[in-house]
């Protein structure tokens, strides 16, 4: 048992590290979707269950240095807990190949085992893992006696009467039990819920984790990361459903997920409960999603797999430096031991030995602070022989290398040598050294920033090619891994200075505030080239050239060196900076250090502009000293003196801003009281907290250490996370319900927000250890003002301008692209159709309603649902009314016929129609796409109706497909209160001659007359097509029910079709009784694919489809009206002709007919008019004259394009198909 116990605590400590980074990895993922965060705990969950994982180079366990048992040659298992602890003189660890030995060892009574203080703890655990597994158990057992009587809604789907909330129980068959009380709508969210959960398998993960907390019960970690766990299983499982239903489900999902809330946490292994966890979180998690772009996901990919990666494997166990490593290279290597770089040629073996007589006094010698390591000696080996190979050693302080004195092998101590300058790029020195009288090796020299290198060679051995090779590619450089490097130019500054980094290069500011400048080397390192530092101005004479030496050494640049070795020129009259310093280093005729010194002084703050000159061209040395601009003045605190104001335009330490119309902003004592209309609104201020970067960043006592007032308040409740702003926000409110004073009674603001008085809200930018907060009261500001206040912030030299640029052009054209759509109702000609949905959930009215207007005639037809009915519900409606106005006169149609009225009911113009956009406040809340479709999400400040019941804004969201065509507008008015509005708005035709036409044949059924309706003659090629055209687009925005008669000489079959959105369904009946029918319905799948007798297709007696469920079909006719998207060069026109009060326009289309790739290449098409250009049918003629038995015509009329119909049919269907 203490074996077994001890483990489990390594497999916990284990655990707790990734725990730790994991949540670390979560604070990260805080604003990317909640499946990244979710995904994470996978690794977790490994890691608590299986003692064995496989070893790589990086592992997250190398932080705390495991002791490792490999298991195999890729696998080990990590131990933190020592064998010994777990044994006593009286009790034996015995291996299984040893068993056998030990019991016939072990048979004496005296040697039984013993307690010890391990066996101990190993029981109480035990008893604890036994207890919360039967735990587990009763609660298991008590659910199910609460399902007692539950009924089979259908499939796996349950009703209960005794429960509270929806849960899955079950494992290899779940089922999904569902309150039967849930309201019928409601039902489509959870069962989309819960069966996200089942295709995931969440119901057998969330088991296999309470497993884990079973386990690991004494670990407050793992707990900890079993309560984020569900909460990141319940809000990605929320946002997949989000995703796949649209987010305008978002405020009935929220108001279920409310509803059924379990208000407690359930720490068990079953059931799965739609209620369960943090409800507020998920549903403020819900109110803030939307769809992540490409680069996104993918740098959330790229960060999960890391922390996997890093997790998952245990760490590969270090070799002794003592032992042999060995490598052999297939192919040309790019090879750095410390600075020295270079290629090691294909097909040759590295081995790495101890040097034999390491002098520990080397250590002293370091004339800076140099990592403490031996030095190896690097063999290069050739078919077995050694040919060479690299020593590295520490460069004396004298910077005089003497070869008798280094730390040679022992071999070649004593040896007599030879020594000269170098050809070879970067060689310093060049050695041979003698033996018995015969040159023995040649060694070439080398020293980088206090380390050396000798790379040897025997001048017997080798293939002396592969020494050329090795010795021509050696580069010597330092390297910045932190370094980003830039796809573009990028400005990128250090206080008041400011210089643009080209592409290809990469910026890194370190930990001493210095911006480094780095450049890409043949390593594919990026190479430090250049630097910025800031220094305080010594404020010293300049006058004499002895003066600048000690100006120059105040600032930090070394001057001190003497000798020949050394040389250095201060100049003030050079092109760039206001000093030029240059220093230069030659040893044995080499230039061993190069630097160029370009000083700009900006008051108080001196900017060193520091080049290698052996490691950056001059050219691009100038490139960068052209780009360097320094501002005018520096603020090194935030005193009055550092706001600077310029009309409109503050700048505020770092922060710059710009102040909307109305608002003003005044120093008060460092800070900034900012003001609208004379009303004080809140304020700016600097803070410096003492720690900006730890964990706990922006938590309640984090804000209150840093001064902010209200996080020291009891009274005040708290809400914070990303910002679309900022780089944190927090609300703080009274802790009473948000929308509800001391009394009970609702308060309302200016603005329509429900908010208290002293509600606030702050906005934190970061600025490294400078915190700037803007508070901002949530009820005395416009919201416009506050979104324009807050756009126009950034942080100088850190907020990514150009991304700023890039959000103000997407929002530009986002407004354009709106307003387009508003400007085509400006021809005063169109039909729009508009479903409204008045009040929430089973109180809620519904009507649809279409309106058509042309010039001052226009005809609007209403159809009102019953109480608690939905669009695609069955449910008749309960009121019709149609109203036309034609011809100055006004008529109200009674069920029967119309009748003239009085011109004094007033009727509602569609928003499309009747919005003004320039008289309108209009603000851009950002777009998401979601399937192709982009959501472009406005807010408009004035009240939709003109009534106190109506909040004084309302939020519009503009849909458009993936070829940027207009699909419908959404309009949302007091939302998430009892009497919300919802408009949804689609734009049916714009083409005069189609609305005409239809307001013209109610006018004839109304007075037995024709109104004076302008027409095309439709004789051209241009107006026909454009006529053609028009009607194919209004089909096809519109739901339909379309029926079809083919013709090929041996099967005259009637195809009926219905599409209302993305439901659809065909019933196709053929010559000898046959019918074939498919049904699609919220994305499931029916078919009467069985024979029925001798007939193909089931059906009842009467001759109605029997459905079962079945899989999408591969193919089914879809009507030509329908499906044909126009195409102007393959559409001809033949011609126009008139008979019996129809003109029929006939086309040619040049390309096959869908489904007969194969046929003709061409068919034709009829579209037959009445004399009022009212749309009839579709005449087409399919492969005439190619292929006999496939040649049939087809002639397709509209049954209806009433949406309320199409969906009433596909419902009544649905309904007959899950029964």
């Amino acid at each position: 048992m203490a074996a077994i116990f001890s483990q489990i605590l390594n497999m916990s400590m284990t655990g707790s590290v990734v725990i730790l980074l994991v949540m670390l990895a979560r604070l990260i993922l805080k604003r990317s979707p909640k499946i990244f965060s979710y995904a994470l705990w996978s690794v977790v969950l490994f890691r608590l269950l299986c003692p064995v994982a496989f070893t790589a180079p990086v592992s997250v366990l190398d932080v705390v240095e495991p002791e490792q048992k490999e298991t195999s040659n890729n696998t080990s298992i990590v131990t933190y807990i020592p064998a010994t602890v777990n044994t006593q003189a009286d009790f034996i660890m015995v291996q299984p190949d040893e068993q056998q030995v030990q019991a016939e060892s072990i048979t004496e009574p005296e040697e039984q085992i013993q307690m010890t203080p391990m066996h101990a703890v190993a029981l109480v655990w035990s008893a604890g893992m036994t207890g919360m597994m039967l735990y587990s158990v009763v609660q298991y057992l008590g659910l199910r006696r609460r399902l007692v009587g539950s009924v089979q809604l259908k499939g796996n789907i349950y009703l209960a009467d005794h429960i509270d909330t929806a849960f899955v129980v079950g494992l290899v068959q779940p089922r999904i039990y569902l309150p039967s009380a849930v309201p019928h709508k409601e039902r489509y969210f959870i069962l989309a819920h819960e069966l996200h959960h089942i295709r995931r398998g969440d119901h057998i993960i969330k088991l296999l984790a309470y497993l884990a907390l079973c386990i690991h019960w004494f670990n407050p970690l793992v707990w900890l990361a079993f309560v984020l766990a569900g909460k990141d299983m319940e809000m990605s499982c929320d946002e997949a459903v989000i995703k796949r239903m649209g987010p305008d489900i978002r405020a009935d999902y929220s108001a279920s997920l409310l509803r059924l809330a379990t208000h407690k946490k359930i720490l068990s292994g079953m059931p799965l409960a739609f209620g369960e966890g943090d409800t507020k979180g998920r549903v403020l998690n819900m109110a803030k999603w939307k769809k992540p772009t490409k680069w996104v996901v993918a740098i959330c990919v790229i960060l999960c797999l890391c922390v996997v990666i890093v997790c998952a494997f245990n760490p590969e166990e270090e070799i002794p430096i003592e032992e042999l490593t060995r490598h052999t290279s297939e192919g040309p290597v790019d090879t750095a031991i410390g600075d020295l770089c270079f290629t090691y040629p294909g097909g040759l073996t590295s081995e790495m030995r101890d040097v034999d007589n390491w002098n520990e006094e080397d250590k002293a010698r370091s004339h800076r602070d140099l990592p403490t390591r031996r030095p190896h000696n690097h063999f290069f080996i050739d078919n077995g022989v050694d040919f060479g190979g690299v020593v590295d050693f520490i460069v004396p302080e004298d910077r005089e290398i003497r070869l008798e004195e280094m730390n040679l092998p022992t071999e070649w101590v004593g040896l007599d040598y030879i020594g000269g300058s170098s050809s070879y790029p970067y060689a310093e020195m060049e050695y041979t050294l003698i033996k018995d009288g015969k040159d023995y090796i040649q060694m070439y020299q080398y020293t980088y920033s206090g380390r050396g290198y000798f790379l040897w060679f025997y001048t017997a051995q080798g293939n002396p090619a592969h020494k050329e090779a090795i010795l021509n590619s050696v580069e010597l450089g330092s390297f910045s891994t932190t370094a980003t490097k830039l796809k573009k130019d990028k400005i990128v500054s250090l206080g008041l200075f400011n210089v643009t980094v080209p592409k290809g290069y990469g910026y890194y500011r370190n930990e001493a505030k210095i911006l480094e400048i780095t450049k890409k080397d043949l390593f594919n390192n990026q190479k430090l080239v250049g630097c910025v530092t800031a220094i305080t101005n010594p404020n010293l004479p300049m006058d004499t050239a002895e003066d600048r030496v000690k100006w120059v050494e105040a600032i930090g640049i070394d001057l001190s060196y003497e000798g020949k070795s050394y040389g250095y020129s201060i100049t003030d009259e050079k092109e760039y900076g206001d000093i030029y310093v240059n220093r230069e280093e030659v040893m044995h005729g080499n230039t061993v250090m190069a630097e160029n010194h370009y000083i700009y002084i900006a008051g108080d703050i001196v900017y060193d502009f520091c080049f290698n000159v052996l490691e950056i061209a001059s050219a691009d040395e100038k490139v960068l000293l052209d780009s360097v601009w320094i501002k005018e003045s520096y603020m090194t605190s935030v005193h009055s003196d550092d706001i600077i104001t310029d009309s409109q335009l503050i700048q505020y330490g770092s922060l710059h801003f710009s102040l909307p119309d109305g608002m003003e902003a005044a120093d008060e004592n460092g800070s900034i009281a900012l003001t609208f209309d004379g009303r004080d609104i809140g304020g700016i201020t600097l803070r410096h907290p003492e720690q900006s970067n730890s964990p706990d960043s922006f938590s309640q006592d984090w804000q209150a250490a840093m001064g902010v007032p209200e996080a020291s308040d009891p009274a005040m409740a708290y809400m914070g996370g990303g910002s679309l702003y900022a780089d944190y926000q927090i609300t703080y409110s009274p802790d009473v319900p948000l929308n509800y004073d001391e009394n009970g009674n609702i308060v309302r603001d200016e603005i329509g927000i429900y908010a208290l008085d002293n509600e606030v809200t702050h906005y934190f930018f970061v600025d490294g250890n400078d915190i700037y907060d803007i508070w901002i009261y949530g009820n005395r500001l416009p919201n416009i003002s506050k979104e324009n206040l807050m756009k126009s912030c950034y942080i100088e030299g850190i907020t990514d301008l150009a991304a700023i640029e890039a959000a103000r052009t997407e929002e530009e054209e986002a407004l354009a692209k709106c307003r387009s759509v508003m400007d085509a109702m400006k021809a005063n000609s169109y039909k729009i159709i508009s479903q409204q949905r008045h009040g929430r959930n089973d109180n809620a009215t519904r009507h649809e309603w279409v309106y058509s207007r042309n010039g001052a005639d226009w005809l609007s037809i209403t159809n009102v649902l019953h109480m608690g009915a939905d669009f695609d519900s069955v449910t008749p409606y309960s009121t019709t009314k149609s109203t036309l106005c034609a011809n100055g006169q006004r008529f109200s149609y009674t069920g029967a016929e119309w009748v003239e009225i009085a011109d004094n009911d007033s009727i509602r113009i569609p928003w499309l129609a009747d919005f003004i956009w320039d008289e309108g406040i209009i603000s851009y809340q950002g777009q998401i796409e979601d399937n192709g479709t982009e959501c472009i999400m406005l807010r408009v400040d004035g009240q939709y109706i003109d009534s106190d019941e109506y909040d004084p804004h309302y939020f519009v969201n503009f849909y458009f497909n993936e070829y940027d065509n207009f699909v419908n507008v959404k309009v949302q008015i007091n939302l998430f209160r009892e009497n919300e509005i919802e408009v949804t708005e689609s734009i049916i035709s714009l083409d005069p001659y189609i609305v005409a036409a239809e307001i013209n044949q109610e006018y004839v059924s109304a007075t037995g007359n024709h109104l004076s309706v302008p027409a095309p003659s439709l004789n051209s090629s241009d107006t026909a097509l454009e006529r053609c055209k028009s009607e194919l687009a209004h089909i096809q925005s519109c739901s339909q029910a379309l029926v079809c008669k083919r013709d090929d000489g041996r099967d005259n079959g009637i195809i009926e079709y219905w599409k209302h959105e993305n439901d659809w369904m065909t019933i196709q009946r053929h010559s000898g009784d046959n019918m074939i029918a498919y049904l699609c319905k919220d994305g499931s799948y029916y078919d009467n694919g069985e024979m029925h007798g001798d007939k193909i297709g089931a059906r009842d007696d009467d001759g109605n489809v029997l459905w079962k469920a079945g899989k999408e079909p591969q193919s089914f006719h879809i009507p030509w009206l329908s499906r044909y998207q126009w195409n102007d060069k393959n559409v001809h026109y033949l011609g126009t002709e008139r008979a019996n009060g129809e003109i029929s326009i006939q086309l040619r289309i040049s390309e096959p007919f869908p489904g007969f790739e194969w046929g003709n290449p061409e068919y034709s098409v009829t579209m037959v008019f009445d004399e009022s250009h009212l749309f009839l049918r579709a005449e087409l003629s399919v492969n005439q004259g190619h292929v006999s038995d496939s040649a049939f015509t087809e002639v397709e009329t509209i049954s209806s394009l009433w949406s309320v119909d199409v969906a009433e049919r596909i419902d009544q269907e649905y309904q007959r198909a899950i029964r």
